[in-house]
């Protein structure tokens, strides 16, 4: 998470590309809650796929504490010099 005055830095941008091309090639997952706004705008701009969400579960069963659904994203990151 970034807070406000980081976002038009770029700093989020930077930190997922870094970690694409620390993990390298394979299908990556990422998740978020549902309203959040700023994280589900750079999932779309950084070509991420939607996956699914799991709703309606509390924290105590393991997902969110304020009942928000948490929606999941993949992208399949190539190798290298692939195309």
């Amino acid at each position: 998470m970034c807070r406000d005055i980081a976002r038009p830095r770029g700093l989020a941008t930077k930190l997922l590309r870094a970690a694409e091309a620390a993990i390298g090639p394979g299908r990556l997952f990422v998740s978020t809650e549902a309203d959040n706004s700023a994280v589900l705008a750079l999932l779309q701009r950084e070509s991420w796929m939607f996956a699914g969400s799991v709703e309606g579960v509390n924290w105590v069963e393991g997902v969110n504490w304020n009942d928000i659904a948490e929606q999941f994203f993949f992208k399949d990151i190539e190798a290298a010099g692939k195309m």
